[in-house]
């Protein structure tokens, strides 16, 4: 009984810990990734071991680039960011719009 109690305890803690939420993207200036979450503007850290991935509109991932972040406009991009405290862990933003077929 105490091993069942201590695991959720656990499951808990670490559901805690991680965060993701829904995020339109506002500016990225010297790893400073500030997005809209609801209402409210928050500032996160970016740094090297954050992972970027790209959705494509046929549902394809692949990696990104930090580079990436400074092209972005403001108020039009989407994402899905995950955190631990103040630090973003990954981006997660779907790419344009699907090419007609010739």
């Amino acid at each position: 009984m105490r091993k069942l109690l201590l695991s959720l305890l656990c499951l808990l803690f670490m559901t805690g810990v991680v965060l993701s939420a829904d995020a339109i993207f506002v500016s990225f200036k010297d790893s400073k990734l500030t997005v809209k979450e609801g209402d409210a503007e928050k500032t996160y850290t970016v740094n090297d071991s954050t992972k970027i991935i790209i959705t494509d509109a046929d549902g394809n991932k692949k990696d990104g680039k930090l580079k990436m972040l400074e092209n972005m406009k403001s108020g039009k991009s989407k994402m899905v960011i995950t955190t631990e405290k103040d630090v973003v862990t990954t981006i997660s933003v779907k790419a344009g719009k699907k090419k007609p077929q010739e």
